[in-house]
């Protein structure tokens, strides 16, 4: 996860993938978790963004980045 607060205003602009279809795995791995966007506002409220997205932040706003997960490999036992 990554956060970064801005100190002024800004547009965000976003292009990620596995944000909707989790991460495969190979060799009968199961898939890995799927990742998101936020913006996290001034004053607490959260706002989703798509994989691929723009936002206008206000200085003290934040963008949340959650990586997806890699998938597995081989069969789980």
């Amino acid at each position: 996860m990554r956060q970064l607060r801005f100190l002024d205003d800004m547009t965000v602009t976003v292009l990620t993938s596995n944000r909707i279809r989790q991460p495969h795995g190979a060799g009968g791995g199961q898939p890995g978790q799927s990742g998101l966007n936020t913006v996290l506002r001034q004053n607490g409220n959260r706002e989703p963004l798509a994989g691929n997205d723009r936002a206008e932040l206000k200085s003290g706003d934040a963008f949340i980045m959650e990586t997806p997960g890699g998938g597995g490999f081989g069969v789980p036992r």
